[in-house]
């Protein structure tokens, strides 16, 4: 009769220990590999964003407002607010300490529902969270099932209001905000290489690199559609903070790049008498632009422009929105103006003669009944180009019509006569244009913190614009319209905006500030 052997216990207890090491390990380590947050991201994404180290800096992001914008829009209103109240939750920022990828994902049969999607490097800390929720698991955190062996996760929402729902993999956490528990079921998916995802999209120059991120930029972005005839936009983000935001884009459109529009580097923008600047106001080329698309009556009056006044004109042109107190007037109700102006090559005297010719040539194609009436203002005569049909148009009083001038050197071309004599009889010094290089084809500057009884101004007269042109009711533009107009309060912290749009050798490169 034979006994079994017995193992001595040096080696049972080496065994236990090497056992209990290669848990450790397991639950300790997770080989570095920050990119495969993309491959959960599926490809049909509209909009990706990747946040270098955002944790940290949750506070700083919430309290910039563009940012705070997206946060509201992604995890509902106020959750900027209180993030920047309370403070980052430990937790959240040791789990997006590294690189965070957030993307807006058409889903459902159709793509007809957008559901922002997120995926964060988590690497041993989300194993061990994982471990954490399947042995106690908090309260206000329910279990949602599982897919392809992982267990999901969901934060009960608030009546009406989506779901977060979240799960872990690979060393990522994986989340969306959906009404639908299948979404993060998707992104598994994605993850598995079951379904394409954003690795197969987006072009690889266009997304940070895969481990190493240094420099300062602090995000990076890319949007739109790569299919023959689509545009698609790449860029950086440098300064994201409460004073200020700023970025810088290439966008390549489906068609090749225009290179007419490039001007000599010292060319000079016009400096418009503006005494205080206008609620936007853009700077852009007047170089020659294919008539694409033009309708007949369009094309003739673009001929008509080009044989007359558009032949004394300079290569810039700038537009001012105007808001009070500069605002104009159409049938009685106050709206905003829009001013135009451009350099002028000849006398003053020369506006009016070719005026009255362009509106000769413009009557005897339309029969309109335009005519140039001169008005005085301060030391300059304007035209004021008035209706004598029987239309809407001819009922407008004197200040309402459009009018033109020649002054200072520039045309000016106003959507009202009261706005241009303001602006001509303002003893103000010009402002200043913004500083510009020859590839520049346009700048934007919006002054976002005082815009938005202009804009009201703008919604109010459209409204009434349909309303006296015999239009239908449209509740579904009626319902957007007011919310556009709900919105508008939200504008006021973006600050002030400035963009400037150049040209690349096969792109336009898009720079953007934002001062707050």
């Amino acid at each position: 009769m034979s006994s079994a052997r017995r193992v001595p216990r040096p080696v049972v207890w080496g065994t236990a220990l090497l056992a209990g090491l290669a848990a450790a390990a397991w639950l300790l380590h997770v080989p570095y590999h920050p990119e495969r947050a993309d491959r959960a991201v599926p490809a049909e994404a509209l909009f990706v964003a990747w946040l270098r180290a955002p944790g940290p800096r949750l506070q700083a992001l919430a309290a910039n407002p563009w940012a705070a914008e997206a946060i509201d829009a992604g995890f509902g209103a106020g959750a900027a607010a209180q993030l920047a109240a309370q403070g980052p939750d430990p937790l959240l920022r040791a789990l997006t300490s590294d690189r965070a990828v957030l993307a807006l994902v058409p889903m459902g049969f159709a793509g007809e529902r957008p559901v922002w999607v997120g995926a964060a490097w988590a690497g041993a800390r989300g194993r061990r969270l994982r471990w954490q929720l399947r042995f106690a698991r908090p309260a206000w955190v329910e279990r949602a099932g599982r897919h392809g062996g992982r267990p999901i996760y969901r934060v009960p929402a608030r009546p009406g209001e989506p779901t977060l729902y979240f799960t872990f993999e690979d060393g990522v956490i994986l989340a969306c905000r959906s009404a639908d528990p299948h979404d993060i079921r998707r992104l598994l998916d994605a993850h598995d290489g079951l379904r394409p995802s954003i690795r197969d999209e987006v072009p690889a120059q266009a997304r940070p690199p895969g481990r190493a991120w240094n420099g300062p930029e602090k995000a990076r972005v890319w949007a739109g559609r790569p299919a023959p005839g689509g545009v698609t936009v790449a860029g950086r983000i440098d300064a994201l903070d409460a004073g200020a935001t700023q970025a810088q884009f290439s966008v390549r459109p489906g068609w090749p790049a225009a290179r007419t529009w490039t001007a000599p580097a010292d060319e000079v923008l016009p400096a418009p008498r503006w005494g205080a600047w206008p609620d936007a106001g853009l700077w852009v080329r007047t170089a020659p632009i294919a008539d694409l698309g033009l309708t007949p009556a369009a094309a003739r009056v673009r001929q008509v422009w080009d044989e007359t006044l558009g032949a004394r004109i300079g290569d810039w042109a700038a537009f001012g929105l105007f808001g009070p107190p500069l605002t104009g007037r159409y049938r009685g109700v106050r709206v905003p103006a829009l001013v135009g102006v451009t350099a002028w090559e000849g006398p003053e005297a020369d506006a009016g003669a070719l005026l009255t010719s362009a509106l000769d040539a413009l009557n005897a194609s339309f029969r309109w009944g335009l005519i140039a009436a001169p008005v005085r203002a301060g030391p300059h005569t304007l035209w004021r180009i008035e209706g004598t049909a029987d239309n809407a148009f001819g009922a407008l009083a004197d200040d309402e019509f459009p009018a033109l001038a020649v002054a200072d050197g520039g045309l000016w071309i106003a959507s009202n006569t009261a706005t241009l004599r303001s602006l001509l009889e303002d003893e103000a010094p010009p402002q200043p244009p913004p500083a510009v290089e020859g590839a520049t084809r346009a700048v934007l500057r919006a002054e976002l913190s005082r815009i938005e009884p202009t804009l009201r101004l703008a919604l109010g007269a459209y409204r009434l614009g349909t309303l006296m042109a015999g239009h239908p009711p449209d509740d579904a533009l009626d319902e957007r319209l007011d919310e556009i107009e709900d919105a508008l309060p939200r504008l006021a912290p973006l600050g002030r905006l400035e963009v400037e749009m150049r040209d690349g050798t096969d792109h336009l490169e898009i720079r953007a500030r934002a001062t707050h």
